[in-house]
């Protein structure tokens, strides 16, 4: 999943959000990208694509995520997404792409405006 490319994002939380691109991500709070990771962690069928609804009670904040089909890769398999986030500011819209490496739990690896292109 490294073949996104983007930077580390640190964050206030342990998480496992894995590498996403912190200057495009700012403006979402850092627990609703946990959320958001936790609601693929959740989806039991990656084999299918799923369209899931996600709530972060903390911050108030929700949006819709769908989920392409799981796809293997050494080391682990990997979905693409789309998500909005709802939030004070609005409603936007992301790209990534979630991994679960092998034996290991799910991390977003890449996190892009839907008007930008994932490397």
């Amino acid at each position: 999943c490294a073949r996104l490319g983007l930077p580390s994002a640190t964050t206030p939380d342990t998480m496992q959000t894995g590498s996403i691109n912190t200057t495009v991500t700012d403006a979402v709070d850092p627990s609703d990208w946990e959320v958001v990771r936790q609601t693929i962690a959740a989806d039991p069928d990656h084999r299918t694509p799923q369209s899931l609804a996600w709530q972060n009670p903390r911050t108030g904040s929700y949006g819709t995520l769908d989920a392409a089909t799981g796809e293997q890769r050494s080391g682990g398999v990997c979905r693409v997404f789309t998500t909005t986030v709802n939030d004070l500011r609005g409603v936007r819209r992301y790209r990534g792409e979630a991994c679960q490496p092998s034996g290991s739990t799910w991390q977003l690896t890449g996190i892009v405006a839907a008007d930008k292109t994932l490397l």
